[in-house]
């Protein structure tokens, strides 16, 4: 290997641990702020409330995912391209039009929920006593299709630190908002909670973007719904993708209602939560960073495999060790995180653990046909995904409970592991590394062995083995980043933000 090669290959890696430490730092106060809201939602609304808010969430997503016309993956896309030429006044006017279109779907939005609102609440409880309350929060649907938008123009801008920080404030404003209201009403401050603090995150990245590109907006101009024709193209197919992620999703949750309790929901979204959480960070900076890089060098096979395989390493590297550590602690975190009425999801979080594993691995390469613009691959892709998703989770639900949904989960993203590599080589000609591959088996092992000694042995020598396995996959961890990163140059960079 070449010396320019080299240090063009040890750039990538500085470059991806440099913006997973930015949004890392930030993502880890979010993560303890978010313990924080869980275990107030837990004492003061129980396992029932949180099924509630769970409902409330995947009902709003389906609606956001229909009406927006111009999703953030299309924005971002289509600014970046503007960005990089340097022209401000065609940067600007692409802004006006996305505003525009987005706040044209926003209305729509929120006027068809409304009217939707009795079917929505038939099709969850079986009857439409509860349509007041999917009315209720049919506002949240316009402010996050709006904050979507600004946080494209953030993204596109590649004004990272505002990004950050924006995500920052958003979750000191959900634990401000949502823990006091818990405390004084209950399950009743579900929906107030929900629709203050969005309406507050949103108000906080208008104070970000406004600033730097004032709003300008006519929605209801034809000429203006002419130019975004090439956007609304671009999103059809994620929105479409997006409609079938929430339906499946939405009707997940109906089928456990249906044939469990909403009990079973709220243990299902919390064990979801625990096996997400200590991820947050590397899916945050994917989406603020990457996917920006590598639509700039998709064009290039080798570039696309080395940005992809880099960004993947270095994914798998950081998540291993935090999935070992967590399964080792499960019982720990549970009682952290929530009460000791929340035991029975351990299982479930324990065998999901292979689930953010698996998508370590997805993520980046799923990018690949949206940094190309195959909006018809993606639209195959997902919904090929979420059909398996939804039977093998029906199916290992109904026989297994929430342990099975654990197995589920794991299972369905192994099976997507497999069909994105072979139909990505086939079409892009992508092709994981030797040293992604190595790594893949190394910290799978260490994973898998972890899950064993986790439910075969007791709790001394489950300590004592998982901590050693857990200290291994740091050691590796870290041994790998020396070796292929400039460390010091990340930590240490000048005044001007260059290293």
């Amino acid at each position: 290997m070449g010396t320019s090669e080299h240090g063009t290959k040890k750039g990538i890696y500085s470059h991806v641990l440099h913006y997973t430490g930015l949004f890392g730092g930030v993502q880890g106060v979010a993560v303890l702020l978010s313990f924080v809201r869980n275990k107030f939602a837990a004492v003061f609304l129980g396992s029932v409330g949180i099924g509630i808010i769970d409902v409330y969430n995947r009902a709003n997503n389906l609606f956001t995912a229909f009406f927006s016309l111009v999703t953030p993956v299309a924005a971002t896309r289509s600014l970046s391209v503007i960005y990089e030429t340097g022209d401000r006044e065609a940067f600007v006017e692409q802004v006006r039009v996305i505003r525009s279109l987005t706040l044209l779907t926003a209305l729509a939005g929120f006027v068809v929920s409304v009217i939707c609102a009795p079917l929505i609440a038939y099709v969850t409880y079986g009857d439409i006593s509860h349509y007041m309350a999917f009315i209720g929060i049919s506002p949240i649907i316009p402010m996050v299709i709006l904050s979507g938008t600004e946080l494209s123009i953030l993204k596109a801008t590649r004004e990272l630190g505002r990004f950050a920080l924006s995500s920052f404030y958003g979750a000191v404003i959900l634990a401000v908002v949502s823990i006091p209201l818990y405390i004084l009403w209950g399950v009743n401050a579900i929906i107030p909670a929900l629709l203050l603090s969005t309406f507050l995150i949103l108000m906080v990245q208008f104070g970000f973007t406004l600033p730097l590109f004032p709003w300008r907006s006519s929605p209801f101009s034809l000429s203006t719904l002419r130019k975004g024709r090439d956007l609304i193209e671009l999103s059809v197919a994620y929105i479409l993708a997006n409609i079938v992620a929430s339906a499946v999703e939405f009707a997940l949750r109906s089928y456990m209602i249906n044939n469990g309790d909403v009990n079973d929901v709220g243990f299902y979204s919390a064990g979801l939560l625990i096996t997400v959480v200590a991820s947050r960070f590397l899916f945050v900076a994917m989406d603020a960073d990457f996917f920006p890089t590598l639509s700039g060098c998709c064009h290039s096979v080798s570039k696309m495999n080395l940005v992809v395989n880099r960004q993947l390493e270095v994914c798998l590297l950081l998540i291993a060790p935090f999935l070992l550590v967590f399964n080792v602690f499960m019982p720990v975190v549970i009682r952290i995180l929530y009460t000791s009425d929340f035991y029975p999801i351990l299982p479930m979080a324990v065998l999901a653990s292979f689930y953010m594993f698996f998508k370590a691995i997805n993520t980046p390469v799923a990018y690949i046909a949206l940094a190309k613009g195959d909006g018809k691959t993606y639209l195959i892709m997902e919904s090929c995904y979420y059909g398996v998703f939804l039977v093998v989770m029906i199916l290992c639900y109904r026989y297994w409970g929430l342990t099975g949904a654990g197995i589920a989960l794991s299972v369905s993203n192994f099976f997507e592991t497999i069909m994105l590599s072979v139909y990505y080589h086939c079409r892009y000609r992508f092709s994981y590394s030797v040293r992604a591959r190595y790594i893949m088996m190394v910290q799978g092992m260490l994973l898998l062995l972890c899950i064993v000694v986790v439910f075969a042995c007791n709790d001394m020598v489950k300590y004592v083995v998982g901590m050693i396995l857990g200290i291994f996959s740091v050691c590796y961890t870290l041994y790998i980043l020396s070796k292929r990163s400039n460390l010091r140059e990340i930590l240490h960079l000048d005044r001007s933000g260059k290293k």
